[in-house]
């Protein structure tokens, strides 16, 4: 169960450090949204944390 929290960890830094760069650009591509909606999906699954707080927790 360890190493599922610390893949869950990889995708989230790498939605948050894509998510920095595009909004220094100016833009925040849809995809970029869906894949966070899907890794905040499959956390709260895991977890079985409310997906609303997961999202407050992780922006």
């Amino acid at each position: 169960m360890n190493r599922l929290y610390t893949q869950f960890d990889l995708i989230q830094r790498a939605i948050q450090t894509t998510s920095h760069l595009l909004k220094e650009h100016g833009t925040e591509a849809e995809s970029l949204q869906s894949a966070r909606e899907q890794y905040l999906h499959a956390l709260s699954h895991e977890t079985l944390i409310d997906p609303d707080y997961l999202r407050h927790i992780i922006e």
